[in-house]
């Protein structure tokens, strides 16, 4: 006998569940049943089995033999196996992986497509086509039962000499014109005989799970019988019913069946809404309830948004209310079967409505048994809060539209929706939302009372976690929320397994330097090494400038085809270790080898720092890479299938051996589950490579769900694994029309069953919209929906289309008093762009119905007002404790400091403020000498003259050029790197013979009142360069050599070897800046490259002469504005003051709207050519006036004053 429950609620489910229970335990008792007899009760899901258990566990005490299990395992213990079992469904993608790479070679007659698809993959393109054919097939085997059945009989059959095919007549003749329908069919019936043959290496037979599972569902299916048994069968809460069910629940509602099942299905609506239930099983009134103008648009919402609910009820019932036979093979029903099924004879039942305050009084005390004659009851509960929320779900439970809300309420805010700039912003903003409610003396609100949903979790954790822990957790701010994230991968969260599986890939890759380098911020990786990411940079740093670039070793470079030059890890180490073992100042090569010692690139961080300890980790990590690659190399990354475990545990135990053990427990799991597949598919001997076996432990991982709870924490999910569950508070977010939910009907390719389909078919987007539909009506106090519109008004995200089929239907009732827009807008917030925005503590703006907990935010903010600030990102000045020291406290600014600033402002100011400008140009990696690349020839250049000035001769740069990779190949070296480091020695030995030294400076000035701004924050400028030269005896002009000419020169010079056009520009800031304060001398450049317009090659100048700048104290005082502005406001520069190629836009100026951008990089480029004019005078016009600037620079004051509300100085 079977007995259908219905409900709208979980909890009025349960309480039927838990009373049905109550009695079956005491029949038990009373019966003497064995004490081993357990009463199975099957859940939809873990976390609704979890949550059964918990209250079964509270409702007893203990859990007497209650079994919770779910439908998989259910059937499994039914028919003996499950295609969908875990372990068969791993043997069926190695198993279908090895017919495909067979059928990639061999084509067969009608499967041609097949081939040709086949014959452009790879191993892993076939292994990943191999699941997605096991997909369809475990689907098949749910919804298709019986094409398989008929499948494998007629190659069990052609065995025996005879055939049979059960199809159905209309729809073989749709599969045979199908292209895809034989190589299919073949496909499975070869995969059957494979499973039916094989041998071990010891010549003993092979069989594995695969082809049980068939022979005991067909069997089970063929022969199923209700089993008899004292306590019944609770199916609790399903939401579909797959065909392969229909024939074991149609077995227990036959007379003869000595078993009962109980089936406890959520019904949103108490109202007839059905296609095919009998219209007499319960007391509608279909002409009242159904035909109604106010039931119009409640029937649209639910049809198409509870579609599967529908189905699943209208499935069941179809049988078991009719005489129909239940069939595997059920198709779409004509309109006169429908109305059959409509007006089947039953016997009525009446409808309970119950409310939240005698919710289960019926059942606590009084046995049901008495009042549950029949075999159909419904329960419904109706809320009596007239809140939005309860409107809402009312609606829907009575096919009531006239119970919406037909105009806004500012003080309802049980149901909300967010409108957000990004899904930062939507879980900061509902964090902050939940964190008033929870601190509300009013709510009787928990934790464990709070679900987050959204579409990926996966996508979402990483900024869950950024906006979780970026919480404070200091007792004067105590707002830090424990949290759980349910429903992840392995794949995200497990790291020993994103470990092994990133350095397999590395193994197996060309080992380039960024593969590597992105190894090393792997967590598992650093556990095991000992070394952590503050360590990272100087590794990185030390590699470099040993010229790593691609490759392991040599002979992987040369199997690779690499050049010479592409220096490999190994050679990068040898250098290190030569520089680590070896103390020579000039850093002449040992044996060929060119020491480096770490401190090429940056300065600082030798390889001896720490005795060593950072060139161990570096060293022992790279020993570990090279046994594990020389083992799989010495194979060619190939190896027989029974042979991968032992190698797989190896790669575990050298590379990731000091990570979590609860992480490697479960990576080994999974690598144990994968070979053993593996050996029972393929055969102990077959051979696989490395590359596919990385492939799969990849997949299998993504797969992986961990198997979690949220219990007493606020819980994260994805939405789906929860369904069905009530809570107080549900908050849906990230749900916009680039989330991808609720998606589109899914079907492969070459999926069968879309071109012959089936009325028990499922539809993911109409379970997608079931799961929505079903997560709005859990919510028992408060719903938030939330989206993503994005910070472009003009082009805004639309919301999901869950979102807008909910909005249509909760505002059909406003469209009567055409106030359907203000109910919506009533129920809409807009977020603010960032939590540091003043309208986030403003309740009321933007229907802001909450204000943010975040006080140390809000001092912020009004320590900023204070001062007179507008709190803008593009407009904050910079605080003191972040200036350098003798500027902050003495007001003297370093002129090295005030040059790198001049060279560049905005780069300047946004490392003092940690901001990473995307516009910046990427620095440049690639270690290979060209001179027509200008970065890397000044690095060469800076080399050589930092060799230069440590003693070396031309032999010395000789040998280390020749030694040096990242001076190119050795043709390369031999000449352009030896004919500059000639040219340069020669400049080098020409100054230090000709010209002496003069003993003078530090300089160190303070400014003139005519050149210091109102409120400057400067008031000494000082610099430690002290390399002056003054001409020997009394002569006037001198002659360098290469020069045509003598140059005159008077006074101090300054002669410099620049290593770049970067570097010279600097020098020559500081000349412009020492002949404003009244100390002007003469630069000289030395062997800088130029080119020659003639023969448009690169060729060293002899030498440039830049006497002292007329004008300079001007520009010193426009410089210093400059720098006053920035201190103080941030104003920043679209590129740079000192340069003609401006960018289109700077972090800095992010805050402020387009137009005001535009406008900052019209005055930045035209106060860019105005300082190069006077720098660089043209030769035909006449030289611009300094004053200019000074009017350009007056005009960006008011741009900022007019854009934020503030008055700067000057």
């Amino acid at each position: 006998m079977i007995r259908t429950y219905y409900s709208n609620s979980f909890e009025v489910l349960r309480g039927i569940l838990l009373t049905r229970l109550n009695f079956e335990i005491e029949d038990l008792r009373n019966s003497g049943a064995s004490i081993f007899e357990t009463i199975p009760v099957i859940a939809p899901s873990p976390l609704v089995g979890d949550s059964l258990e918990r209250s079964i566990a509270d409702h007893f005490g203990v859990v007497p033999g209650i079994n919770v299990t779910n439908i998989a395992s259910w059937l499994y213990e039914k028919l003996s196996s499950s295609l969908s079992k875990e372990g068969i469904s791993d043997q069926m993608d190695w198993r279908l992986f090895k017919l495909l790479k067979e059928r990639q070679h061999q084509s067969r007659p009608s499967e041609e497509r097949l081939t040709n698809y086949l014959k452009g993959l790879d191993d892993c393109g076939i292994m990943e086509f191999s699941r997605h054919v096991n997909n369809v097939f475990v689907t098949y085997g749910s919804y298709r039962f019986d094409w398989l059945k008929d499948w494998t009989e007629e190659v069990e059959n052609k065995l025996q000499g005879g055939s049979s095919i059960r199809i159905k007549p209309h729809e073989q003749a749709k599969l045979i014109e199908q292209p895809d329908y034989l190589w299919q069919k073949h496909l499975w019936q070869d995969l059957v005989l494979s499973a039916k043959h094989g041998q071990t290496k010891d010549g003993k037979e092979r069989k594995g799970d695969f082809l049980s599972w068939l022979e005991n569902t067909i069997d089970g299916l063929s022969n199923f019988k209700a089993e008899s048994a004292h306590s019944s069968i609770h199916l609790f809460m399903p939401f579909t019913l797959a065909p392969i069910m229909l024939p074991i629940i149609r077995a227990y509602s036959l007379e003869s069946a000595q078993r009962d099942v109980d089936i406890y299905f959520l019904n949103p609506s108490s109202e007839y809404w059905f296609e095919s239930l009998p219209i007499n099983l319960f007391d509608w009134n279909p002409e009242e309830n159904v035909e109604r103008p106010s039931a119009a648009a409640p029937l649209v919402y639910l049809t198409s948004n509870a579609a599967s609910t529908r189905a699943a009820i209208d499935r069941l019932d179809s049988f078991i209310h009719t005489s129909e036979e239940s069939t595997l093979a059920e198709g779409e029903p004509e309109q006169e079967e429908l109305d059959r099924r409509k007006n089947a004879p039953v016997s009525q039942t009446k409808r309970h409505f119950l409310t939240t305050e005698n919710g289960l009084r019926p059942f606590t005390e009084t046995d049901p048994s008495e009042s549950m004659k029949t075999e159909t009851e419904a329960y419904f509960l109706t809320y009596p809060n007239d809140s939005f929320l309860h409107r809402f779900q009312n609606s829907v439970l009575k096919l009531d539209s006239t119970l919406l809300p037909s105009k806004p309420d500012p003080e309802d805010v049980s149901l909300r929706v967010l409108k957000a700039p990004s899904l930062t912003r939507e879980i900061e903003a509902t964090v902050d939302i939940l964190q008033n409610w929870l601190a509300d003396p009013t709510r009787d609100l928990k934790l464990s009372d709070i679900l987050i949903v959204l579409p990926k979790i996966d996508d979402a954790a990483p900024i869950i976690e950024g906006v979780m822990t970026s919480l404070p957790k200091r007792s004067d701010l105590p707002i830090s929320i424990p949290y759980k994230i349910l429903g992840q991968s392995e794949s995200q969260t497990n790291q020993a397994a994103v470990a092994f599986i990133r350095l397999g890939e590395l193994l197996n890759s060309d080992f380039s330097a960024d593969r590597f380098f992105n190894c090393l911020e792997l967590e598992a990786v650093q556990n095991s090494f000992g070394f952590g990411l503050e360590d990272i940079s100087v590794i990185k740093n030390w590699l470099t400038a040993a010229g790593y670039r691609i490759s392991f070793d040599r002979v992987h470079r040369e199997n690779l085809g690499l050049e010479e030059d592409d220096c490999s890890l190994q050679e990068a180490l040898e250098r290190l270790t030569v520089g680590y073992l070896t103390d020579d100042d000039l850093d002449l090569p040992f044996q060929g080898v060119l020491p480096i010692r770490g401190d090429e690139l940056q300065g600082f961080d030798t390889t001896n720092d720490e005795a060593g300890r950072l060139f161990k980790v570096i060293s022992r990590f790279c020993l570990a890479l090279r046994k594990v690659r020389d083992d799989l190399a010495g194979s060619d990354f190939m190896l027989e299938a029974d042979q991968w475990r032992a190698k797989l545990a190896q790669i575990s135990e050298l590379l990731i051996a000091g990570t979590n053990e609860n992480d490697r427990f479960r990576l080994d799991k999974q690598l144990d589950k994968l070979c053993k597949a593996l050996v029972l598919s393929l055969g102990e001997n077959e051979p696989v490579s490395f590359d596919v076996i990385l492939n799969e432990i990849s997949s299998g991982l993504s797969r992986e769900k961990i198997k979690q709870t949220g219990t007493g924490v606020l819980t994260f999910a994805q939405i789906g694994s929860v369904r069905g569950l009530p809570f107080k508070v549900i908050a849906c977010l990230g749900f916009d029309e680039l989330s991808g939910f609720p998606g589109t009907p899914s079907f492969e390719e070459f999926d069968l069953m879309k071109a012959v389909p089936r009325r028990a078919d499922r539809d993911a987007r109409k379970d997608n919209n079931a799961v929505f539909f079903d997560t709005l009506m859990s919510a028992r106090e408060n719903l938030i929906i939330s989206y993503t519109a994005g910070t472009k008004p003009q082009s805004e995200n639309n919301p999901s289309i869950v979102v807008e089929n909910f909005k249509s239907y909760f505002i059909s009732n406003a469209r009567k008093s055409h106030d359907a827009k203000a109910l919506w807008n009533g129920i809409t917030s807009k977020i603010p762009l960032n939590r540091f925005s003043e309208r986030n503590f403003c309740k009321g703006e933007n229907n802001l119905f909450w204000r943010s907990p975040r006080k140390d935010i809000l001092q912020t903010i009004e320590d900023q007002s204070r001062k007179g600030t507008h709190f803008l990102f593009a407009d904050t000045g910079i605080a003191p404790n972040l200036l350098p020291p003798l500027l902050s406290k003495q007001r003297e600014l370093p002129v090295s400091i005030f040059v790198k600033f001049l060279n560049n402002p905005d780069a300047w100011v946004s490392k003092l403020l940690s901001l990473n400008d995307e516009f910046q140009a990427a620095e440049h990696s690639d270690l290979f000498f060209d001179d027509s690349d200008k970065l890397m020839l000044s690095k060469v250049r800076k080399n050589v003259v930092e060799l230069l000035n440590k003693g070396a001769g031309i032999s010395d740069l000789s040998l280390i050029t020749n030694a040096n990779p990242n001076f190119g190949m050795p043709c390369v070296r031999d000449t352009t790197a030896e004919d500059l480091c000639f040219e340069l020695h020669s400049a080098y030995e020409w100054r230090r013979n000709i010209l002496p030294t003069l003993a003078q400076g530090p300089f160190k000035k303070e400014l003139r009142e005519d050149i210091s701004s109102l409120k400057s924050f400067v008031q000494t400028l000082s610099d430690d360069i002290s390399d002056f030269y003054r001409i020997k005896g009394e002569e006037t002009e001198i002659k360098f050599p290469g020069a045509a000419e003598a140059v005159p020169v008077e006074g101090l010079i300054r002669v410099i070897i620049p290593a770049s056009h970067s570097e010279l520009k600097r020098e020559r800031l500081r000349q412009i800046i020492w002949t404003a304060l009244d100390a002007p001398y003469t630069l000289i450049s030395l062997c800088l490259p130029v080119k020659d317009t003639k023969s448009k090659v690169k060729k060293p100048s002899p030498c440039q002469v830049f006497w002292p700048v007329a004008g300079a104290d001007l520009l010193l005082s426009v410089f210093l504005k400059i720098f006053d502005l920035q201190l103080t406001h941030v104003v920043g520069f679209i590129g740079d003051p000192l340069s003609d190629s401006n960018r289109e836009a700077t972090s800095i100026w992010r805050g402020y709207p387009q137009e005001v951008q535009r406008e900052a990089a019209n005055l930045s480029t035209r106060i860019s050519t105005k300082i190069l004019s006077i720098m660089n005078p043209p030769k035909r016009k006449a030289k611009d006036d300094p004053m200019d600037v000074f009017t350009l620079l007056k005009d960006l004051k008011k741009l900022i004053e007019t854009s934020s509300g503030d008055q700067i100085y000057g």
